[in-house]
């Protein structure tokens, strides 16, 4: 699978508050060759890249959906420290879905990848659409005045603070 790492992907290791932006894959892993039985599965991953693009991947428990950070227990294979140009990591796990995050060092590099997943059962990766994608957003800008910038709950004149409201016409998420 190709990937790469865009101004809006490339989102750097999990410290950064922007890890959630990486390139993230949905990675369904089926029944092991051994019969069909529900026991542990090999798998085996690798991304490659330009050699000044520091690399790591993740393989975590979280159903095939989107994460926005990483839990050390959650990870269930993860190649290690950053690597100029390649990440290697391998480990068996249950059959199931997993999403693999695959991340650069710092955020806002940028650059392309090769990911290759190799296993002992079948296995399908999709690329996972990006936070928000298909959504509509509006920006509404404002500004505190004298008036206006009152303070939190305990001031005493907390409802003149600037409000908005939001009409939703037809069932919605709104996080």
């Amino acid at each position: 699978v190709k990937g790469n790492f865009t101004s809006k992907s490339a989102g750097g290791n999990a410290s950064f508050p922007t890890f959630m932006n990486n390139p993230q894959y949905r990675v369904h892993i089926g029944d092991g060759a051994t019969g069909g039985t529900r026991g542990r599965v090999l798998v085996k991953l690798t991304a490659e890249g330009a050699r000044i693009l520091p690399l790591n991947m993740k393989l975590v428990w979280s159903g095939g959906k989107r994460v926005s950070d990483v839990v050390a227990g959650d990870v269930v294979i993860d190649s290690g420290a950053y690597n100029f140009g390649l990440a290697c990591a391998e480990g068996e796990v249950q059959p199931g879905d997993y999403t693999l995050v695959v991340s650069s060092f710092r955020a806002g590099q940028q650059g392309e990848y090769a990911l290759r997943v190799e296993c002992d059962a079948n296995v399908e990766v999709s690329l996972l659409p990006p936070e928000g994608a298909g959504m509509f957003h509006k920006t509404v800008k404002g500004a505190w005045d004298a008036a206006s910038a009152v303070g939190g709950p305990s001031s005493g004149k907390y409802e003149s603070n600037p409000t908005f409201e939001i009409v939703i016409s037809a069932p919605s998420q709104v996080r």
